[in-house]
């Protein structure tokens, strides 16, 4: 049961990564209402997604990841393209978690040190807390998860706390159905994990049960997640002023760092961005 709770946990952290922070600058555009419809919509096709990898990852040897995986199943051309858009895929979000993790990191840190961290000595101390949490394996990863999640929760109800004063039916009604297809590429990104399912099957000794369970509720844990945060962000002014900041400066961190302005809820929100982000 213990392995279940991780496991779960641990899918659900890594869907609240870089992913979600983009959600309320595209869905502020559509709008509340169809940003949610979008957001199930989604929810639903990553958890059939997701059943879809279980059911490549049982189908072959036990051990299997996705690149032999895609050898045995498609072979070697398969192979070929499902192996280069995997690391293409995880290069990419490599690139994005350092570009979000490294201003905010050094934004965390400056009170503490005196002085700002170079984006060098931010992508050395992650790579080294990355690096390590891999080489000491999954079960440290899915460990320490669980205390980041515990973080998160608590954060997620000091922003939901403090930012439901700000919500308004107003701009929760504001609506631009044409706008909800734009923002359909940027939900599915923020509920991608389904390269994960092998790491969790061979975590859970293949039990297909105990499998499906953790990507139904794992997937919907960070679903009710995201709702909450769009409520608050989406639903308030803040969703403008991040617009806004994002059309000025042209950088999401700088719009999210801008935010820390806010009374009462902006230092919250920094914390809950950086622990969202700040998982493995």
């Amino acid at each position: 049961m213990f392995r279940f709770i991780l496991a779960t946990i641990f899918l659900a952290c890594f869907i609240l990564g870089s992913g979600f922070i983009a959600l309320p600058i595209v869905i502020s555009v559509s709008g509340f209402w169809p940003g949610i419809i979008a957001t199930l919509f989604i929810w639903l096709f990553s958890i059939a997604t997701g059943f879809l990898y279980l059911e490549a990852v049982l189908s072959c040897p036990k051990g299997a990841n996705m690149m032999t995986i895609s050898r045995n199943l498609l072979g070697p051309l398969g192979n070929w393209i499902g192996s280069t858009l995997f690391i293409y895929s995880h290069f990419g979000f490599l690139i994005t978690y350092y570009l979000l993790a490294i201003p905010l990191l050094s934004e965390m840190l400056q009170p503490l040190l005196g002085f700002s961290i170079p984006p060098f000595m931010g992508a050395l101390i992650l790579s080294l807390i990355v690096g390590g949490s891999i080489f000491l394996g999954a079960s440290f990863t899915f460990v320490f998860n669980f205390f980041v999640f515990i973080v998160l929760m608590i954060m997620v109800y000091f922003t939901v706390t403090l930012g439901s004063e700000m919500v308004s039916t107003v701009i929760l009604n504001h609506r631009y159905w044409l706008y909800l297809f734009f923002s359909l590429p940027f939900i599915y990104n923020a509920f991608f994990y389904q390269t994960l399912v092998p790491t969790i099957a061979q975590y859970l000794n293949y039990d297909r049960k105990k499998i499906k369970a953790v990507i139904i509720f794992g997937v919907t844990l960070a679903l009710v997640v995201i709702l909450l945060w769009l409520w608050v962000t989406v639903g308030s002014p803040i969703g403008t002023s991040i617009v806004n900041i994002f059309q000025v400066e042209k950088s999401i961190v700088d719009a999210y760092l801008d935010l820390q302005r806010l009374p009462k809820i902006g230092k919250i929100m920094h914390l809950f961005i950086f622990f969202g982000i700040f998982h493995f």
